[in-house]
């Protein structure tokens, strides 16, 4: 039996999508929707910054990464 692939939608301007986590590296992760990553300008190397207690809240962080932006 195939695996069914739950689709991302979005309704009143809240995407709802499925993630897998995956391994990678010493981590754990999930991948954020294409969607939302082009309607918040997040690109490839951005640093986003998270919160998370039962929910979990991810943004475009304001501070610029180490050696990236920063004046030394």
């Amino acid at each position: 039996m195939a695996k069914r692939r739950r689709k991302t939608t979005k309704k009143d301007g809240i995407i709802h999508s499925y993630r897998k986590v995956i391994k990678q590296g010493g981590s754990l992760a999930i991948t954020i929707p294409e969607e939302w990553a082009k309607e918040h300008g997040i690109k490839k190397g951005d640093e986003l910054a998270l919160t998370a207690n039962s929910m979990l809240s991810v943004v475009k962080s304001k501070e610029p990464s180490e050696g990236k932006g920063a004046d030394k």
